[in-house]
């Protein structure tokens, strides 16, 4: 809670990270900015108020070097949807707004104006600061839209096993949401074709929002390849579509595509990025991709920081001055960082700052 941490303060409405988006539901210029976030699935939402902490970032090789960065997050009071299983203790943003993480990093110089995460199959993943990516990985121009913080993506087909789908249409790439969402007619022809190419008996359930759900005839599920074509003729797989249903010993008995027919936009999800290491440009305005297990050089890393500026970090909540680091961990500062992490992605994510 905000309350444990001496370096914790509330973001008032007179403050220029109040987004003006929610500054008209301040009471006065002196109250709590709050925020609303409204999400994709099952009428997912959180409202709240903005905070700022002290995040602590360690070097993976040499923890004796440190940078701190106080970040914006909301901190959620009521939640809807998901948020009511999942019980978030906030949200940290990565939009592309004034108050987001990225943006405040990129700012104050501590790195390039670029991110990605990779979701492991596993349930874990990894968020880097400051990545941007590698010159081998595919990519598409990002279509952003004035006033609106989001990234999207054009698209021309789906490709589901040996079926092309031609379809041109705009998704929103966004880690908040769990499954896939399309709209129709590309739902209804995305899951009839995927459908047509399943030997297993289909079967209904009804605890979760997903249609085409199949007995499991083996230990692994057995499902077309699927991928989608940019605007840009790069191919976007989706490598870990589905969701496995399991017994009472969480033993597998079915599996489920994991995708939510919609009426308001296109979304690939969490799910739909699994298997990726999913790169934010927001300096060239470009989404990259490459296969990745977000472990490899990650968990045994042979990466050595070139540290060439020895002189201690600066104290927050003052901008830290730019320190050549290949990459850095974090080390928390507030307990509740970890939570508030898991809650935004559905996830358990490690933060790593590049540069």
């Amino acid at each position: 809670m905000p309350n444990t941490s001496s370096t914790s303060k509330t973001i008032t409405c007179a403050s220029s990270q109040c987004d003006k988006r929610y500054r008209n539901v301040c009471l006065n210029r002196t109250g709590d900015c709050s925020y609303s976030v409204q999400y994709a699935t099952a009428d997912t939402s959180s409202s709240g108020i903005l905070m700022q902490d002290v995040l602590s970032f360690v070097n993976e090789r040499n923890t004796q070097d440190s940078i701190e960065l106080p970040v914006v997050f909301g901190c959620g009071e009521v939640q809807t949807g998901a948020f009511l299983r999942d019980v978030p203790n906030g949200l940290m943003g990565l939009g592309l707004d004034s108050s987001s993480v990225p943006t405040i990093l990129a700012k104050n110089g501590s790195v390039s104006d670029s991110f990605s995460m990779c979701f492991g199959d596993d349930g874990n993943g990894r968020l880097n600061f400051g990545d941007k990516g590698n010159p081998g990985q595919s990519q598409t121009p990002l279509v952003v839209q004035n006033g609106f913080p989001f990234y999207n993506i054009n698209l021309t087909a789906a490709l589901v096993g040996n079926k092309t789908i031609k379809a041109e249409f705009t998704t929103l790439v966004d880690s908040g949401t769990n499954f896939a969402l399309l709209e129709d007619p590309l739902y209804t022809q995305f899951t009839s074709v995927f459908s047509a190419q399943i030997a297993d008996k289909r079967i209904t359930t009804t605890n979760i929002p997903l249609d085409y759900c199949f007995e499991i005839s083996s230990e692994k599920a057995a499902y077309p390849s699927m991928s989608f074509t940019t605007k840009s003729g790069s191919q976007f797989p989706w490598l870990a579509p589905i969701v496995y249903l399991t017994d009472e010993n969480s033993t597998p008995v079915g599996y489920c595509l994991a995708v939510v027919k919609s009426t308001d936009g296109n979304v690939f999800g969490a799910i739909a990025m699994t298997g990726l290491n999913v790169v934010f440009d927001r300096e060239k305005l470009v989404l990259g991709w490459q296969e990745a297990d977000c472990y490899g050089s990650f968990k045994n890393s042979t990466i050595k920081p070139d540290i060439t500026n020895s002189s201690p970090p600066p104290q927050a909540p003052s901008p830290p001055a730019r320190t050549p680091l290949k990459s850095w961990a974090p080390r928390v500062s507030y307990s509740n960082v970890l939570n508030i992490l898991m809650s935004l992605f559905m996830m358990g994510l490690q933060i790593v700052l590049i540069d």
